[in-house]
């Protein structure tokens, strides 16, 4: 039976989801730990998104497939195993979305001598290939998938660009625990953002841990992970990681939440027929003036030099003297070859023709900024 068929037109019903992914999986999946963070964004995805048909069968079948791919890694009591799995910290980079972190992840993962982790590993975490025939089929599998959404949305490509081979987000593996901030972006969803914001989500970040430590196995380099989910959840990354060394991207704001602004209309409009532009840029401000507040408190419990400010317009304008620079500041090695490998990705991915739309198309104006924190 194929996600597709287990699943009817519409249903966004966490019963129901939770019945598919247990038919699928072959197990009673329903005593899943995070069954909280389901409830609280399906109800929202009905209350809010405004989805049309075609939406609803999409992230329906994306929930069935996070319940079954999660219930591998599912703990229902964290102990002394959680904690042994979180001991490896890691290195992070965050920052608000579209201030230069998937530029800056790219760019370390050049280095060999960091463990980026790849599209197609986190998206195939719970079926691990046992060979390279399976490895290849694998990759192929995801890149069929990440072709179809660039068939549906064409202007994504130059806007965010993926590959099943590139490193990706960790809300790939956070969507195990029904607990992706990146589904801020992607939906229009006030309450689940409100219930983000007042959950613990040191469970699903203890999943998540477990997660890559399956995905890695016993590889000793430096944990490369990025998101700029985790720069609304710093306290927990603390928790589950407390020598995280995070390195935080600064943009200025009015490009950052023009950018941020017109991706979540882009991949909105790709599931509902309902989005208002205007409506966006301001609900964009409320949830990056959260992020910013709740960075602000986390960042002095960091250890001292463990977080690291980037400026993007620097990372623009000197790649490679910033890359020097980082890597001699988190005492990791930066060969010839790195640095080679890094040029030659720098000429295969020049900075696309995508630009920021203005403040006023998105409905906002100078004087919103002004109102982010720290903006």
């Amino acid at each position: 039976m194929t996600r597709g068929a287990a699943l009817e037109a519409g249903v966004l019903d966490r019963r129901r989801i939770l019945e598919t992914a247990s038919r699928l999986a072959g197990t009673d999946v329903s005593a899943t730990p995070h069954v909280a963070a389901l409830d609280a964004f399906v109800t929202s995805l009905r209350d809010d998104a405004r989805l049309h048909a075609a939406g609803e069968r999409r992230i329906a079948a994306e929930l069935v497939r996070c319940a079954v791919a999660g219930w591998r890694f599912v703990r229902p009591h964290d102990g002394e195993a959680d904690r042994a799995s979180s001991t490896a910290s890691p290195i992070l980079v965050t920052g608000l979305p579209r201030s230069g972190t998937t530029l800056l992840q790219h760019l370390i993962a050049c280095n060999p001598e960091v463990r980026a982790v790849r599209r197609w590993e986190m998206l195939r975490a719970a079926t691990p290939p046992e060979d390279a025939a399976g490895r290849a089929r694998q990759i192929a599998a995801v890149q069929q998938e990440i072709d179809a959404v660039y068939a549906r949305l064409p202007a994504l490509r130059s806007a965010h660009s993926m590959a099943a081979t590139d490193p990706d987000e960790c809300s790939l593996l956070l969507g195990h625990t029904f607990s992706a901030p990146s589904w801020f972006t992607r939906y229009h969803v006030p309450s689940y953002f409100e219930w983000q914001m007042h959950a613990d989500l040191t469970p699903a970040y203890r999943q998540l841990a477990r997660t890559l430590q399956a995905i890695t196995g016993g590889d000793a380099r430096p944990l490369l992970l990025k998101d700029p989910s985790h720069f609304w959840h710093l306290e927990t990354v603390l928790a589950v990681w407390p020598d995280v060394r995070v390195l935080r991207l600064r943009r200025a704001m009015p490009d950052t939440i023009a950018s941020y602004a017109r991706l979540c209309h882009l991949l909105r409009s790709g599931d509902s027929d309902a989005v208002d532009p205007l409506a966006v840029g301001p609900e964009c401000v409320r949830m990056a003036g959260a992020a910013l507040r709740r960075a602000s408190t986390a960042a002095v419990r960091f250890a001292p030099g463990h977080l690291i400010d980037v400026d993007y317009d620097d990372l623009v304008a000197d790649p490679i003297g910033v890359l020097r620079r980082l890597h001699a500041t988190l005492a990791l090695p930066w060969a010839a070859s790195a640095e080679q490998a890094a040029r030659a990705w720098l000429s295969r991915h020049p900075t696309p023709a995508y630009r920021p739309a203005s403040l006023a198309a998105c409905g906002l104006s100078d004087a919103d900024i002004a109102t982010i924190a720290g903006g």
